[in-house]
Protein backbone atom coordinates (compact mmCIF):
# COMPACT_ATOMS: atom_id res chain seq x y z
CA UNK A 1 0.00 0.00 0.00
CA UNK A 2 1.53 3.37 -0.93
CA UNK A 3 3.00 5.47 1.90
CA UNK A 4 0.57 8.29 1.14
CA UNK A 5 -2.01 6.37 3.20
CA UNK A 6 -0.07 6.78 6.42
CA UNK A 7 -1.83 10.05 7.31
CA UNK A 8 -5.26 8.66 6.48
CA UNK A 9 -7.80 8.50 9.34
CA UNK A 10 -7.87 4.99 10.68
CA UNK A 11 -11.61 4.35 10.90
CA UNK A 12 -14.92 5.21 9.28
CA UNK A 13 -15.96 5.91 5.73
CA UNK A 14 -14.23 8.39 3.44
CA UNK A 15 -14.75 9.42 -0.15
CA UNK A 16 -11.72 8.66 -2.32
CA UNK A 17 -10.45 7.23 -5.54
CA UNK A 18 -8.21 4.56 -7.03
CA UNK A 19 -6.12 4.85 -10.15
CA UNK A 20 -4.74 1.50 -11.42
CA UNK A 21 -1.35 1.92 -13.12
CA UNK A 22 0.15 -0.03 -16.00
CA UNK A 23 2.97 -1.28 -13.76
CA UNK A 24 0.51 -3.07 -11.49
CA UNK A 25 0.49 -0.46 -8.74
CA UNK A 26 -2.49 1.62 -7.66
CA UNK A 27 -2.52 5.29 -6.73
CA UNK A 28 -5.15 6.23 -4.17
CA UNK A 29 -6.66 9.37 -2.76
CA UNK A 30 -9.16 10.21 -0.03
CA UNK A 31 -10.90 13.01 1.78
CA UNK A 32 -10.04 13.46 5.43
CA UNK A 33 -13.62 14.53 6.14
CA UNK A 34 -15.73 11.46 7.03
CA UNK A 35 -18.42 10.27 4.64
CA UNK A 36 -21.33 10.80 7.03
CA UNK A 37 -24.34 8.59 7.64
CA UNK A 38 -26.63 10.88 5.65
CA UNK A 39 -24.31 10.70 2.64
CA UNK A 40 -23.96 6.94 3.09
CA UNK A 41 -27.74 6.49 3.12
CA UNK A 42 -28.08 8.69 0.02
CA UNK A 43 -25.32 6.75 -1.76
CA UNK A 44 -26.94 3.36 -1.08
CA UNK A 45 -30.36 4.52 -2.15
CA UNK A 46 -29.27 6.13 -5.42
CA UNK A 47 -26.70 3.67 -6.76
CA UNK A 48 -28.88 0.62 -5.98
CA UNK A 49 -30.47 0.93 -9.43
CA UNK A 50 -27.26 -0.43 -10.98
CA UNK A 51 -27.19 -3.76 -9.08
CA UNK A 52 -30.97 -4.03 -9.42
CA UNK A 53 -30.65 -4.00 -13.22
CA UNK A 54 -27.32 -5.81 -13.42
CA UNK A 55 -28.66 -9.39 -13.86
CA UNK A 56 -30.95 -8.28 -16.68
CA UNK A 57 -28.13 -6.35 -18.35
CA UNK A 58 -25.93 -9.46 -18.18
CA UNK A 59 -28.68 -11.56 -19.78
CA UNK A 60 -29.27 -8.96 -22.49
CA UNK A 61 -25.59 -8.62 -23.36
CA UNK A 62 -25.30 -12.42 -23.54
CA UNK A 63 -28.28 -12.48 -25.88
CA UNK A 64 -26.83 -9.70 -28.01
CA UNK A 65 -23.52 -11.55 -28.29
CA UNK A 66 -25.30 -14.74 -29.39
CA UNK A 67 -27.34 -12.71 -31.91
CA UNK A 68 -24.18 -11.19 -33.39
CA UNK A 69 -22.52 -14.60 -33.64
CA UNK A 70 -25.58 -16.07 -35.36
CA UNK A 71 -25.74 -13.08 -37.70
CA UNK A 72 -22.21 -13.84 -38.87
CA UNK A 73 -22.70 -17.54 -39.61
CA UNK A 74 -23.76 -17.18 -43.26
CA UNK A 75 -20.85 -14.87 -44.04
CA UNK A 76 -18.43 -17.22 -42.26
CA UNK A 77 -19.59 -20.18 -44.37
CA UNK A 78 -19.28 -18.08 -47.53
CA UNK A 79 -15.79 -17.05 -46.48
CA UNK A 80 -14.68 -20.64 -46.00
CA UNK A 81 -16.05 -21.54 -49.43
CA UNK A 82 -14.29 -18.58 -51.05
CA UNK A 83 -11.01 -19.55 -49.40
CA UNK A 84 -11.01 -22.96 -51.10
CA UNK A 85 -8.93 -23.29 -54.28
CA UNK A 86 -11.92 -24.96 -55.91
CA UNK A 87 -15.41 -24.54 -54.44
CA UNK A 88 -16.49 -27.86 -55.95
CA UNK A 89 -14.27 -29.49 -53.33
CA UNK A 90 -16.75 -28.40 -50.64
CA UNK A 91 -17.89 -31.83 -49.46
CA UNK A 92 -19.47 -33.74 -46.61
CA UNK A 93 -16.93 -32.91 -43.91
CA UNK A 94 -17.14 -29.21 -44.70
CA UNK A 95 -20.92 -29.39 -44.57
CA UNK A 96 -20.91 -31.18 -41.21
CA UNK A 97 -18.65 -28.53 -39.74
CA UNK A 98 -20.82 -25.70 -41.03
CA UNK A 99 -24.03 -27.42 -39.88
CA UNK A 100 -22.46 -27.74 -36.46
CA UNK A 101 -21.49 -24.06 -36.21
CA UNK A 102 -24.89 -22.91 -37.49
CA UNK A 103 -26.87 -25.20 -35.18
CA UNK A 104 -24.80 -24.19 -32.18
CA UNK A 105 -25.20 -20.48 -32.92
CA UNK A 106 -28.97 -20.77 -33.39
CA UNK A 107 -29.49 -22.93 -30.29
CA UNK A 108 -27.44 -20.50 -28.19
CA UNK A 109 -29.47 -17.56 -29.47
CA UNK A 110 -32.84 -19.22 -28.87
CA UNK A 111 -31.81 -20.29 -25.37
CA UNK A 112 -30.47 -16.82 -24.53
CA UNK A 113 -33.68 -15.15 -25.75
CA UNK A 114 -35.83 -17.48 -23.67
CA UNK A 115 -33.65 -16.98 -20.58
CA UNK A 116 -33.66 -13.19 -20.99
CA UNK A 117 -37.43 -13.00 -21.28
CA UNK A 118 -38.32 -15.55 -18.57
CA UNK A 119 -35.77 -14.33 -16.02
CA UNK A 120 -36.85 -10.73 -16.51
CA UNK A 121 -40.45 -11.66 -15.71
CA UNK A 122 -39.34 -13.71 -12.71
CA UNK A 123 -37.28 -10.83 -11.30
CA UNK A 124 -40.14 -8.38 -11.69
CA UNK A 125 -42.51 -10.86 -10.04
CA UNK A 126 -40.16 -11.39 -7.08
CA UNK A 127 -39.36 -7.69 -6.65
CA UNK A 128 -42.74 -6.11 -7.28
CA UNK A 129 -45.31 -8.92 -7.38
CA UNK A 130 -47.34 -10.32 -10.26
CA UNK A 131 -50.04 -7.71 -9.75
CA UNK A 132 -47.54 -4.87 -10.11
CA UNK A 133 -47.47 -2.36 -12.94
CA UNK A 134 -43.99 -3.55 -13.94
CA UNK A 135 -44.85 -7.24 -14.20
CA UNK A 136 -48.18 -6.64 -15.90
CA UNK A 137 -46.62 -4.18 -18.37
CA UNK A 138 -43.83 -6.52 -19.42
CA UNK A 139 -46.28 -9.41 -19.69
CA UNK A 140 -48.41 -7.23 -21.96
CA UNK A 141 -45.42 -6.42 -24.17
CA UNK A 142 -44.50 -10.10 -24.53
CA UNK A 143 -48.11 -10.89 -25.46
CA UNK A 144 -48.13 -8.10 -28.02
CA UNK A 145 -44.89 -9.40 -29.54
CA UNK A 146 -46.40 -12.86 -29.79
CA UNK A 147 -49.63 -11.57 -31.34
CA UNK A 148 -48.02 -9.14 -33.78
CA UNK A 149 -44.93 -11.01 -34.98
CA UNK A 150 -44.89 -14.28 -36.91
CA UNK A 151 -41.13 -14.43 -36.31
CA UNK A 152 -41.67 -14.22 -32.54
CA UNK A 153 -44.30 -16.97 -32.59
CA UNK A 154 -42.20 -19.24 -34.79
CA UNK A 155 -38.88 -18.85 -32.96
CA UNK A 156 -40.61 -19.08 -29.58
CA UNK A 157 -41.76 -22.55 -30.67
CA UNK A 158 -38.52 -23.34 -32.48
CA UNK A 159 -36.67 -23.44 -29.17
CA UNK A 160 -38.90 -26.31 -28.01
CA UNK A 161 -38.36 -28.06 -31.34
CA UNK A 162 -34.58 -27.66 -31.07
CA UNK A 163 -34.55 -28.81 -27.45
CA UNK A 164 -36.85 -31.81 -27.70
CA UNK A 165 -37.15 -32.88 -31.33
CA UNK A 166 -34.30 -32.25 -33.75
CA UNK A 167 -31.72 -29.77 -35.01
CA UNK A 168 -33.63 -26.62 -35.98
CA UNK A 169 -31.85 -25.78 -39.25
CA UNK A 170 -33.18 -27.92 -42.07
CA UNK A 171 -31.18 -26.58 -45.00
CA UNK A 172 -28.07 -24.59 -45.80
CA UNK A 173 -28.63 -23.77 -49.49
CA UNK A 174 -25.39 -22.82 -51.16
CA UNK A 175 -25.44 -21.10 -54.53
CA UNK A 176 -22.30 -20.39 -56.51
CA UNK A 177 -21.80 -18.61 -59.81
CA UNK A 178 -18.99 -16.76 -61.51
CA UNK A 179 -18.94 -12.96 -61.59
CA UNK A 180 -17.75 -10.80 -64.48
CA UNK A 181 -14.12 -11.42 -63.55
CA UNK A 182 -14.56 -15.19 -63.60
CA UNK A 183 -14.27 -15.50 -59.82
CA UNK A 184 -16.71 -17.82 -58.08
CA UNK A 185 -19.28 -15.97 -55.95
CA UNK A 186 -20.88 -18.05 -53.19
CA UNK A 187 -24.14 -17.15 -51.45
CA UNK A 188 -25.35 -18.98 -48.33
CA UNK A 189 -28.78 -18.59 -46.70
CA UNK A 190 -29.86 -20.62 -43.68
CA UNK A 191 -33.40 -21.99 -43.98
CA UNK A 192 -36.11 -23.65 -41.92
CA UNK A 193 -38.41 -26.20 -43.52
CA UNK A 194 -42.10 -26.07 -42.65
CA UNK A 195 -42.75 -29.82 -42.74
CA UNK A 196 -39.93 -30.45 -40.28
CA UNK A 197 -41.39 -27.93 -37.85
CA UNK A 198 -44.85 -29.47 -38.17
CA UNK A 199 -43.45 -32.82 -37.03
CA UNK A 200 -43.01 -31.39 -33.52
CA UNK A 201 -45.91 -32.59 -31.35
CA UNK A 202 -45.34 -29.81 -28.78
CA UNK A 203 -45.83 -27.08 -31.39
CA UNK A 204 -48.53 -24.67 -30.21
CA UNK A 205 -51.83 -25.37 -31.94
CA UNK A 206 -52.26 -21.82 -33.22
CA UNK A 207 -48.75 -21.81 -34.69
CA UNK A 208 -49.30 -25.24 -36.26
CA UNK A 209 -52.46 -24.01 -37.97
CA UNK A 210 -50.68 -20.87 -39.11
CA UNK A 211 -47.84 -22.84 -40.68
CA UNK A 212 -50.28 -25.17 -42.38
CA UNK A 213 -52.17 -22.21 -43.82
CA UNK A 214 -49.12 -20.38 -45.16
CA UNK A 215 -47.98 -21.01 -48.71
CA UNK A 216 -44.24 -20.98 -47.97
CA UNK A 217 -42.58 -24.35 -47.50
CA UNK A 218 -39.21 -22.82 -46.57
CA UNK A 219 -38.31 -19.79 -44.48
CA UNK A 220 -35.05 -17.91 -44.57
CA UNK A 221 -33.79 -17.89 -41.00
CA UNK A 222 -32.03 -14.55 -40.59
CA UNK A 223 -34.98 -12.23 -41.36
CA UNK A 224 -36.91 -14.12 -38.68
CA UNK A 225 -34.00 -13.83 -36.24
CA UNK A 226 -33.67 -10.09 -36.86
CA UNK A 227 -37.35 -9.49 -36.16
CA UNK A 228 -37.22 -11.69 -33.05
CA UNK A 229 -34.24 -9.68 -31.78
CA UNK A 230 -36.19 -6.47 -32.32
CA UNK A 231 -38.83 -7.90 -30.00
CA UNK A 232 -36.16 -8.67 -27.40
CA UNK A 233 -34.90 -5.09 -27.75
CA UNK A 234 -38.42 -3.89 -27.07
CA UNK A 235 -38.51 -5.94 -23.86
CA UNK A 236 -35.16 -4.51 -22.75
CA UNK A 237 -36.29 -0.98 -23.48
CA UNK A 238 -39.42 -1.55 -21.39
CA UNK A 239 -37.41 -2.94 -18.46
CA UNK A 240 -34.95 -0.04 -18.42
CA UNK A 241 -37.72 2.52 -18.71
CA UNK A 242 -39.33 1.14 -15.55
CA UNK A 243 -36.29 2.63 -13.80
CA UNK A 244 -36.02 5.83 -15.87
CA UNK A 245 -36.47 8.14 -12.86
CA UNK A 246 -33.89 6.25 -10.78
CA UNK A 247 -31.41 6.21 -13.65
CA UNK A 248 -31.89 9.94 -14.18
CA UNK A 249 -31.36 10.52 -10.45
CA UNK A 250 -28.14 8.51 -10.53
CA UNK A 251 -26.97 10.45 -13.59
CA UNK A 252 -27.42 13.78 -11.77
CA UNK A 253 -25.83 12.28 -8.64
CA UNK A 254 -22.76 11.27 -10.66
CA UNK A 255 -22.48 14.78 -12.09
CA UNK A 256 -22.73 16.27 -8.59
CA UNK A 257 -20.11 13.89 -7.15
CA UNK A 258 -17.65 14.63 -9.97
CA UNK A 259 -18.15 18.35 -9.52
CA UNK A 260 -17.92 18.40 -5.71
CA UNK A 261 -15.08 15.87 -5.44
CA UNK A 262 -12.64 16.24 -8.37
CA UNK A 263 -10.46 13.20 -8.98
CA UNK A 264 -7.67 12.50 -11.47
CA UNK A 265 -8.57 11.55 -15.02
CA UNK A 266 -9.32 7.82 -15.38
CA UNK A 267 -9.48 7.39 -11.60
CA UNK A 268 -12.29 5.31 -10.08
CA UNK A 269 -14.36 7.05 -7.37
CA UNK A 270 -14.83 4.88 -4.28
CA UNK A 271 -15.77 4.97 -0.63
CA UNK A 272 -13.12 3.64 1.74
CA UNK A 273 -14.82 1.86 4.64
CA UNK A 274 -13.40 0.55 7.92
CA UNK A 275 -10.03 0.41 9.60
CA UNK A 276 -7.41 1.34 7.06
CA UNK A 277 -3.91 -0.10 6.77
CA UNK A 278 -0.72 1.81 7.37
CA UNK A 279 2.27 1.52 5.04
CA UNK A 280 3.61 -1.64 6.69
CA UNK A 281 0.33 -3.49 7.34
CA UNK A 282 -0.38 -4.82 3.90
CA UNK A 283 -2.41 -7.72 5.25
CA UNK A 284 -5.09 -5.28 6.44
CA UNK A 285 -7.30 -3.65 3.85
CA UNK A 286 -10.41 -1.48 3.96
CA UNK A 287 -13.66 -2.44 2.33
CA UNK A 288 -14.07 -0.55 -0.94
CA UNK A 289 -17.51 0.53 -2.19
CA UNK A 290 -17.83 1.51 -5.83
CA UNK A 291 -20.21 4.11 -7.22
CA UNK A 292 -20.98 2.02 -10.34
CA UNK A 293 -20.87 5.07 -12.59
CA UNK A 294 -19.37 2.88 -15.32
CA UNK A 295 -22.46 0.66 -15.12
CA UNK A 296 -24.62 3.76 -15.39
CA UNK A 297 -22.81 4.69 -18.61
CA UNK A 298 -23.38 1.17 -19.94
CA UNK A 299 -27.09 1.37 -19.11
CA UNK A 300 -27.37 4.68 -20.95
CA UNK A 301 -25.49 3.34 -23.99
CA UNK A 302 -27.82 0.34 -24.16
CA UNK A 303 -30.89 2.52 -23.78
CA UNK A 304 -29.74 5.07 -26.37
CA UNK A 305 -29.12 2.22 -28.83
CA UNK A 306 -32.84 1.45 -28.70
CA UNK A 307 -35.64 3.63 -30.03
CA UNK A 308 -38.05 5.90 -28.15
CA UNK A 309 -35.44 7.61 -25.94
CA UNK A 310 -37.55 8.13 -22.81
CA UNK A 311 -34.51 8.45 -20.55
CA UNK A 312 -32.76 11.07 -22.68
CA UNK A 313 -35.94 13.15 -22.48
CA UNK A 314 -35.88 12.78 -18.70
CA UNK A 315 -32.21 13.79 -18.47
CA UNK A 316 -32.73 16.82 -20.69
Amino acid sequence: MPNKLKEMPRNGRHFGWMLPKDDGSVDVGFQSRPFGDDLWEEYNRIVQVAPDLRPTVVDYLSLKTDYEQLSGVEAAIEGRMHSMPNQFGFGGLHLIRDYSSAQRALSNFLGAASAFRDRALTRLSERHGKASFQYQSLSKVTSECFDQSFAYRLLYNLRNYAQHRDSPISLIPMNAKRDDTGAMKCIVKLELRRDDLLSEKKLQGSVRRELQARAEERYQLMPLVEEYMQCMNRLMRTIIDFEADRIAEMFHYAEAVKKACPIPEDAIPVIWDGELPGPYEEERHPTVHYFSFDELELLLRIRYSLDEPTISQTLS
